[in-house]
C-alpha cells in the first residue's frame, strides 16, 4: 500500500510545480522573473472585452454576392465551352474571343447565355455545355435551366435552391474562418470572433486607438486577388477615349450627335457648351496612347485614361452613364468587360508630395477572373533589386495548373494582378508562368510604409481572401473602466465567498475541514493555471464561473466526510471508514459533476461570449474540483492513517 502513496505525491508535487510555473507571469511582471524562466513560462490570464475594454465590432456578409460571382464563373465556363464548338462552323479563329457573337449576364442567381445574329441557332448549345461543365448533375444540380429559345437566341440557368443554400453557409462559414485567422495573423491576443446568423461577431479586447484602426481596417478588407487579362488595343475602349476628347475639344465636339454631348454638357444659350456640374471634372481627363499592339490581325494602340485621383468618382460616374444611358449605347461596355483602376501614383515629372497630385490610370479588363486567390497556398514578403519590398505567393497544384493555363494562351498579353479591385499591377506575359509570382506595390509611399503595406498584404493573403463582401453594421469601444470595477467587485465576491466556506468547513468539520481548504486553494490554484496555459480570455461570467466552482469545489469533501462519520459510528476504526466512506462516495461524486459537465459542454458547444466564457471556466473547475477533492484529499488522508498511525479522527 505504501508504495501507492509515493507516485501520487510526486504527481501531485509534479503539478503544482507546473501551476505555479504557468501562473506566476499572471500575478508577477515578467520584468521580475529570470530571462530562462519567462522563455518557457510566457503565458498570462488574458482580459476579455468586459475587463480590459477595446472594441466590438459586427460585420454583415453580402451573401448575395457571392451567389452572383458563382453564377458569373459558371456562365463563363459555359460561354467558353460553347466557344469552342461554335467557332469552325462560323469560321472564326481559335483565338476568336467571338464577344460581337456570344455573351453572358449574370444577376443575382441567375446568369443569361446570349447568342446573336447567325449564331442563335446555336443557343441549344448552352445546355450541353452546361452538363458537360457538370453543373446539372441529376443528384446535385448547381444550375437548372429556366428558359430556352433559338428566335431570341437566349438561354438562363438558374441556381438551384440547395446549391444557393450551401454557397450561404460555405460563405458564413469561410468568413469565420479567415477573420480568425487574420485576427491571431495580427497577434491580436484574446480575440474572439464568432458567427450570428449572416453576421460576423469581432471582439478585439485590450487594444490601443491607433492599433485598433489597423487591425479594423484589415479586418474588413477582401483581400480578394484575381488575374484578369488586360483587353489593350480594345476597339471599344478606343471608341470611349474618342468621347472623351470628342467632349473636350470644340473641333471635334461638332462631329457628335447633340443628344451624346447634351448628356454631359450643356448649351443653354444655343452657341458655346459648358460641362454640367456633375461632370465639370472631365476636362481633367486625359487619353494616353501606350504601345502598339496586334490584335485580330490589326495593329492597335493600347489607349487608356489619366485622371487626378481627386477626380475618380466623376470617372465613375462617367462609366456608369455610359451604361445607363440609351443614347450612349453606341459606348456600352460590354457585360463581359470591366474597366479597372490603378493604385494612385505620381506623373513623371510631378515632384511634389501632395496627395492631391497623385494620379490613377485605367485598365480595359476581362470582366471574369481567369485565376482567384483561393488557389493561393503561401504568401510572404521579399525585396527587388531597388531593394522595395514587394509580396510574392504560390500557388497550390490546382491553382498552378490554372495559372499556366491562363498565361499560356495569353502570351505577349498583359494581365492585371487586382488586389481588392485595385490593378497593383499588369506586367506583359512573356512566357507560361508556374506556381510562383509577384504583386509590385505601387503608389507615393515611404520605404517604411511599403513595406508595412506588402506585410499587412502577405498575411491576409495568407489568411485567405473573403468568400464575399463585408460591412461594418454596428462598432461598440468599450472602455476599461467597467473592467476594473468589475474586477474589484468579482474579487470581493470570490474572498468572501472563499472565507465563508473556509470558516464554515474548518468550524464543522474540524481538522478534515482543513484538508477540504487546502483541497479548495489547490483546486483554484489549478484552475488559474490551465486558464494561464491556455490564455484564455477571462471575462465577467468567467469570474462567475470560478465564484460558483469555489462554492461547488468543497461538495465532493462533504459528501466523503458524512459517509466516514457514518462509518465511524458503525464502530469502525479511522482507516477503514476512510476506505469505505471513499469508496461508497465516489460514484455518486462523479454523478454529480458528469450531469453538471453535460450542461457545460452544451453551453460552451453552443453557446456564445459570455455563455461560452462562463461554461469554459466551469468545465474547467469541474475537472479540478474532482481532482483535488477526491484524490488529493485522499493522498492527506493516506498519509495521516499510515504514516502518522492516527488512532482518532478529527471530523
Amino acid at each position: 500500500m505504501e508504495k501507492k502513496l509515493w507516485p501520487r505525491l510526486a504527481l501531485l508535487g509534479f503539478l503544482l510545480v507546473t501551476a505555479t510555473a504557468y501562473l506566476l507571469p499572471s500575478v508577477v511582471s515578467k520584468e521580475s522573473l529570470p530571462t530562462w524562466f519567462t522563455r518557457n513560462f510566457n503565458k498570462q490570464i488574458l482580459k476579455g472585452l468586459d475587463l480590459a475594454g477595446g472594441v466590438y465590432l459586427e460585420y454583415h456578409v453580402d451573401l448575395d454576392v457571392a451567389i452572383e460571382e458563382k453564377m458569373e464563373r459558371i456562365g463563363a465556363d459555359i460561354r467558353s465551352r460553347m466557344a469552342e464548338k461554335m467557332r469552325k462552323p462560323l469560321g472564326r479563329s481559335k483565338d476568336d474571343a467571338m464577344e460581337d457573337l456570344l455573351s453572358v449576364e449574370a444577376d443575382a442567381s441567375e446568369v443569361t447565355v446570349i447568342c446573336r445574329g447567325k449564331a442563335k441557332k446555336y443557343i441549344t448549345l448552352a445546355k450541353s455545355a452546361a452538363k458537360n461543365g457538370g453543373y446539372m448533375e441529376t443528384k446535385t444540380p448547381v444550375v437548372s435551366v429556366v428558359s430556352m429559345s433559338k428566335s431570341s437566341g437566349r438561354a438562363v440557368f438558374r441556381m438551384d435552391p440547395d446549391q444557393s443554400k450551401k454557397i450561404e453557409d460555405d460563405a458564413l462559414r469561410q468568413a469565420r474562418e479567415t477573420i480568425q485567422t487574420r485576427v491571431d495573423e495580427f497577434g491580436v491576443a484574446g480575440a474572439d470572433v464568432m458567427r450570428r446568423e449572416d453576421s460576423i461577431i469581432v471582439e478585439l479586447p485590450g487594444l490601443s486607438g491607433d492599433y485598433i484602426k489597423r487591425v479594423k481596417d484589415r479586418l474588413g478588407q477582401a483581400a480578394r486577388l484575381e488575374f484578369k487579362i488586360v483587353d489593350d488595343g480594345s476597339a471599344k475602349f478606343e471608341k470611349i477615349a474618342t468621347l472623351i476628347v470628342g467632349l473636350q475639344e470644340n473641333r471635334r465636339r461638332s462631329q457628335l450627335p447633340a443628344e451624346v454631348v447634351g448628356v454631359f454638357m450643356e448649351n443653354p444659350t444655343g452657341k458655346k457648351w459648358r460641362w454640367r456640374p456633375a461632370y465639370r471634372n472631365l476636362a481633367k481627363l486625359k487619353v494616353k496612347v501606350g504601345d502598339v499592339v496586334t490584335r485580330g490581325g490589326r495593329r492597335r494602340y493600347d489607349v487608356y485614361c489619366q485622371f487626378p485621383t481627386s477626380i475618380k468618382p466623376t470617372v465613375e460616374n462617367f462609366l456608369r452613364k455610359l451604361n445607363e444611358t440609351p443614347a450612349l449605347a453606341a459606348y456600352k461596355i460590354p457585360n463581359d468587360r470591366d474597366v479597372g483602376f490603378g493604385p494612385p501614383d505620381r506623373p513623371g515629372k510631378q515632384k511634389s508630395t501632395d496627395k492631391k497630385a497623385s494620379v490613377l490610370r485605367t485598365y480595359f479588363l476581362h470582366r471574369v477572373a481567369g485565376v482567384t486567390g483561393e488557389y493561393l497556398d503561401d504568401a510572404g514578403v521579399t525585396y527587388d533589386e531597388k531593394g522595395q519590398a514587394i509580396v510574392t505567393f504560390r500557388f497550390g497544384r490546382a491553382g498552378e495548373k490554372k495559372f499556366r493555363a491562363l498565361t499560356k494562351k495569353n502570351i505577349q498579353r498583359k494581365m492585371a494582378i487586382i488586389l481588392d479591385k485595385i490593378v497593383k499591377s499588369a506586367p506583359v506575359i512573356q512566357s507560361e508562368i508556374g506556381a510562383r509570382g509577384q504583386i509590385t506595390l505601387g503608389g507615393m509611399k515611404s520605404a517604411r510604409e511599403r513595406q508595412q503595406e506588402a506585410k499587412d498584404i502577405s498575411s491576409i493573403l495568407k489568411a485567405g481572401s473573403l468568400p464575399a463582401p463585408m460591412s461594418l453594421e454596428f462598432e461598440q469601444q468599450v472602455g476599461p473602466k467597467l473592467g476594473h470595477d468589475a474586477i474589484a467587485k468579482g474579487e470581493m465576491a470570490l474572498l468572501i465567498g472563499s472565507i465563508l466556506v473556509v470558516l464554515f468547513m474548518a468550524v464543522y468539520y474540524r481538522g478534515s475541514g482543513i484538508i477540504a481548504v487546502i483541497c479548495l486553494t489547490l483546486n483554484l490554484v489549478f484552475v488559474l493555471a490551465i486558464l494561464a496555459a491556455y490564455q484564455a480570455r477571462l471575462t465577467l461570467p468567467g469570474i462567475a464561473g470560478i465564484v460558483l466552482t469555489v462554492g461547488m469545489a468543497v461538495d465532493a469533501n462533504v459528501i466523503i466526510f458524512e459517509r466516514i462519520r457514518e462509518e465511524l459510528r458503525l464502530g469502525k476504526t479511522p482507516r477503514a471508514a476512510i476506505d469505505a466512506g471513499y469508496s461508497r462516495a465516489f460514484w455518486t461524486i462523479i454523478d454529480a459533476q458528469v450531469t453538471t459537465a453535460i450542461a457545460g459542454f452544451v453551453l460552451a458547444q453552443y453557446g456564445s461570449g459570455p455563455i461560452k466564457g462562463f461554461a469554459v471556466t466551469l468545465l474547467i473547475g469541474i475537472i479540478c474540483s474532482v481532482y483535488t477533492g477526491v484524490f488529493v484529499s485522499r493522498i492527506f488522508f493516506d498519509f495521516l492513517t499510515k504514516k502518522t498511525k492516527m488512532e482518532e479522527l478529527s471530523i
